[in-house]
């Protein structure tokens, strides 16, 4: 068992070291869901026009699409840095 806790530790620690080696992660980290969000919406705009909302709210049921698509977004940011 304490081995396996050295190795966790050791993982972190390195972990840690490039996260702060590189610090503007911590930015893209915090500004990327929203940033995906613009984009979708921006992309349903262009596409639906100004109706998109509407047709979003037909198709999944919920009428608040920042919302719904910012949570997508941290949902894949997250799943992403944990198979990575």
């Amino acid at each position: 068992m304490r081995k396996n806790l050295m190795v966790v530790k050791a993982v972190f620690v390195k972990e840690m070291l490039l996260w702060f080696r590189y610090p503007s992660w911590l930015f893209t980290l915090l500004f990327l869901p929203y940033m995906m969000t613009g984009l979708f919406c921006g992309v349903g705009y262009g596409i639906g026009g100004t109706e998109f909302i509407r047709n979003f709210l037909q198709k999944t049921g919920t009428g608040d699409p920042v919302l719904y698509f910012t949570l997508g977004s941290v949902i894949f940011l997250v799943s992403t840095l944990v198979i990575q």
